[in-house]
Formats: structure tokens, sequence, C-alpha cells
């Protein structure tokens, strides 16, 4: 009767031994699978935004707002919302520009607070060139806008990245004058 239950028991170990090895690999193997889900999505998401911020209607909403504040000077915020008061159809150009480009960056910074993309993510669509308009011009003009307004998403963004490193134009290289003999 002792060698059954002894038996038993050592069968009752085994058993539990299995069982926790399989549950450990289970759950690791959820794991791996729960990480490959996100990284699929979070790849979607790079491929989605990186098609919105190379669509030539974004590039257009670029300019546009460079070229807003360049002719307005240092007032162009305020410039703009009398423009937009008086019914200026630049100013409203303008408008759709800021909210084009404020709802790409605002839409990414968000998706990072709700944890759905990592850091990583988030770098590669949001740490493009037109980050510089985001903090040079709409950041100006949501001021003026909304004086009283969070400054949680711009804050975040100069947090994570700083300004995108600017380009210097290229310079034309003088053309070589043959060697005289």
């Amino acid at each position: 009767m002792a060698i059954i239950a002894i038996s038993i028991a050592f069968a009752s170990v085994i058993i539990a031994a299995f069982t926790a090895v399989m549950s450990f690999w289970s759950a690791k193997e959820a794991r791996n699978s729960a990480k490959a889900t996100q990284d699929t999505a979070e790849a979607s998401l790079v491929v989605l935004f990186l098609e919105k911020y190379f669509d030539p209607g974004m590039a257009e909403a670029l300019r546009v707002l460079a070229a807003w504040k360049r002719d307005n000077d240092k007032d162009f915020a305020n410039i703009w919302i009398e423009g937009m008061n008086s019914g200026s159809a630049e100013a409203w150009a303008a408008e759709d520009a800021r909210r084009k480009v404020k709802g790409y960056f605002d839409e990414i910074a968000r998706l990072r607070f709700i944890g759905v993309i990592r850091t990583e993510t988030l770098r590669e669509i949001a740490y493009v060139a037109g980050l510089n308009i985001y903090f040079d011009v709409i950041d100006p003009m949501e001021l003026a806008l909304y004086p009283s307004r969070s400054p949680r998403i711009i804050e975040f963004l100069m947090t994570q990245f700083g300004r995108y490193p600017e380009t210097e134009k290229i310079k034309p290289v003088p053309p070589r004058l043959p060697a005289s003999a």
C-alpha cells in the first residue's frame, strides 16, 4: 500500500512539474505572440502615418504654413487670426494647413500617451522635418488662438525629440577651369 501511495505521489509530482513547464512555455509563447501582434500593428501604423506625411496634401500644408510665417513676420499668429476674422482666403488656407499638420502630430502623440505605440515607433513617424513647422508655426498659432491651451503635446514632442536637424541648402560648386598646359 505504501508503494502505491509513493508511486501516486511521485506521479503527481511529475505531472505537476510537467504542467508547470507547459504553463511556462504556453505563457512565453503567448507573450511572444502578443509582441508579434503589437509589432505588426505598429508596422501598419508606421506605413499609414508615413503615407499621410508623404502625401502631396501634407507637403502643400507644410509649404503654406512656412510661407505664412515668412510673409507675415514675427506677428504671424495674430495676423492669421485677424485674417480669419476678416475672411482672408490666405488666412483660411493657413488654418486648413494648420489643422492638417497639427492633426498628424497630435494623433501620434496621443497614440503614445495611451500606450498603443512604443517610443521607437513614435520616433519613426514623428521625427520628420515637418516637426519644426509644428514647433515654429503651429504652436505660436495655437497659443494665439487658445491662450490657455494645454501645452502637453508640444512639450512632450519637444522633450522626446527637440528640433529636427535643419538641412543646409546645397551650394553650387563653381565649374573647374581647364588646366593650362
